[in-house]
């Protein structure tokens, strides 16, 4: 009987990571609705801006122009460390692989690199919008919270204690993004990559970056400095991602009872069903360790994926670049069809 239960919690918890959902229309489309809708409205004050100012050209191209120059500085100031890093994460990954045999730049990989070359350009034109997005939201709702003024921090408490709590953000919308059912789908793209890699960090759907950015930077604004915590947590942030992304068998000694790694995330990507619902840690596993989410054996490298069936998943053996790239497009599309089917039909029996 015991068994049964358990059987039955278990296949519970595939249904709702698979994407059967019993839920549908309002019910199960609001949360994105929501997003969307205060995304749009904060589009709106923007466009009103620029049509408002003297300069509308200069004053729609500007910010966007002005982010596009900071990546490009930010990538040409240290193209020693990326490339070696890069390098050095695909060398440890023939040295220590998980998944012994896959070739160094296979399709998966090729379709991760998609990936990350779409959200190179994407994230700098979607970034000012979004930021007075974000702005607004703490004028209109948060501005009487501000914790350096509450507190008196210096600068570098400022930093220590806003990457805590971003960090603590980052661990809570990514609980929030496995638990709504229509959040899940676009992070779903994310949890489908059978073969890690270091690209495969940005194997990120636009829809999952906005709003588990919505919740996690939100906070930064709560600081004088806000942009210098907001930088410091993704500069360290990014570092650790590419390297717990990869094929890579550590679980980095001591360091696991206080990082996220390659062997705990590898845990959370997971297409196992008793390991669902573990890891939900970015950058530190503290959170994890505090609210019992933690899987506490650190010696396993399960094998990752989802059991969405449908999922337009690259197939080896495809052509090099024209096979890429249909495999990124019908994965970038299928998240809405998802969606836009759950919420116009009834639920299946199950």
């Amino acid at each position: 009987m015991a068994r049964d239960r358990n059987s039955s919690s278990v296949d519970r918890k595939v249904r709702r990571q698979s994407g059967f959902q019993t839920s549908r229309g309002i019910r199960y489309v609001w949360p994105l609705a929501l997003v969307l809708v205060l995304f749009g409205l904060s589009l709106g004050d923007f466009l009103a801006d620029v049509l408002g100012s003297d300069d509308p050209v200069a004053r729609l191209f500007g910010p966007v122009e002005r982010m596009y120059r900071s990546f490009f500085n930010y990538f040409s100031s240290m193209p020693l460390w990326l490339a070696f890093g890069i390098a050095a994460l695909f060398a440890l990954q023939v040295f220590f692989p998980v998944q012994k045999g896959t070739r160094g730049f296979s399709v998966f990989v090729r379709v991760d690199a998609i990936w990350t070359l779409f959200s190179l350009l994407f994230i700098p034109l979607l970034s000012p919008i979004f930021l007075a997005f974000l702005r607004g939201l703490y004028d209109s709702y948060f501005s009487f919270i501000n914790i350096s003024t509450t507190f008196q921090l210096s600068a570098l408490s400022e930093i220590v204690v806003g990457y805590l709590l971003i960090d603590f953000l980052g661990w809570f919308h990514h609980f929030v993004r496995h638990k709504v059912p229509v959040f899940w789908e676009f992070h779903a793209v994310h949890h489908s990559q059978t073969n890690m890699n270091p690209f495969s960090n940005n194997r990120v759907h636009p829809m999952d970056w906005m709003t588990a950015n919505t919740i996690k930077f939100l906070p930064a604004f709560f600081f004088a400095n806000s942009l210098n915590v907001a930088l410091a947590y993704i500069s360290i942030h990014r570092l650790l991602d590419h390297l717990n992304h990869s094929n890579v068998r550590t679980n980095l000694g001591p360091l696991r009872f206080f990082l996220v790694t390659p062997q705990s995330h590898r845990v959370h990507h997971s297409s196992m069903k008793e390991l669902y619902d573990k890891n939900f840690g970015v950058s530190t596993s503290i959170w994890d360790h505090l609210f019992r989410t933690q899987h506490c054996d650190y010696e396993i490298y399960p094998p990752t994926g989802i059991p969405d069936r449908l999922y337009p998943m690259e197939v080896e053996g495809t052509k090099w670049v024209r096979g890429a790239l249909s495999s990124w497009w019908l994965q970038l599309v299928y998240p809405f069809k998802v969606v836009f089917e759950k919420t116009l039909t009834r639920a299946p029996s199950i």
